[in-house]
């Protein structure tokens, strides 16, 4: 009779690990990944004391972003603990001031690798120099959609009349697009990874 109780408390202990480890994994208390209610496909980020590499990779993902650590970074991204928290953000956006409060460089190659480093441009990276007069922002965003391959929702035609002066030095054409959308307080979001959505950028830094 013990030996039947002994195999069946064995089977409850191995039935329960089994279904912890089927069970999906949570995030940790300390990140947040919020769905803005108020605007669609806009974001609440609340990071604190998580890996820098790992805060960049899951940003990364809600924009259809691979990501590519340069040596200069590698080791430092993986190592330091980072915090972040922002409302009302794009991907794009957050990403943005992530890297800027860490102070890591970035550049991209085509428009779905974010190349992550610090110093001198990677070789990998394509790059070419944009000197834009009195072009509306409309016709330099369909410019660079046409070089990079990905399609443009329809813009509010009050931002693709605006009027675009930039000039910016060995720079990919996504970075240049990306810029040209700050100059006027805009920002995306990535549709079905690929097509781009531009709008108003409404995001705010939470202290």
């Amino acid at each position: 009779m013990r030996s039947i109780q002994r195999v069946s408390r064995r089977n409850l202990i191995l039935a329960a690990v089994c279904v912890i480890a089927l069970l999906p994994r949570t995030l940790p208390a300390d990140v947040g990944l919020h769905d803005n209610k108020d605007t669609p496909g806009l974001r609440d980020y609340a990071f604190s004391g998580m890996p820098l590499a790992s805060i960049i990779k899951m940003i990364s993902e809600q924009d259809c972003l691979s990501v590519n650590f340069d040596p200069s970074v590698a080791a430092a991204v993986e190592n330091s603990r980072a915090s972040l928290r922002i409302r009302n953000s794009s991907a794009a956006r957050a990403l943005q001031i992530l890297l800027k409060e860490y102070q890591l460089d970035y550049e991209y190659i085509g428009y779905k690798t974010l190349v992550v480093f610090k110093g001198e441009t990677p070789k990998s990276i394509k790059r070419l120099d944009v000197v834009m007069r009195s072009i509306s922002l409309g016709a330099f965003v369909q410019q660079i959609a046409q070089i990079c391959g990905f399609e443009i929702s329809p813009m509010e035609q009050g931002h693709a009349l605006r009027k675009l002066n930039l000039e910016m030095r060995d720079v990919s054409s996504f970075r240049a697009f990306e810029a040209a959308l700050s100059e006027h307080g805009l920002t995306y979001q990535r549709v079905g990874c690929d097509t781009i959505m531009i709008f108003y950028d409404g995001s705010s830094v939470v202290e």
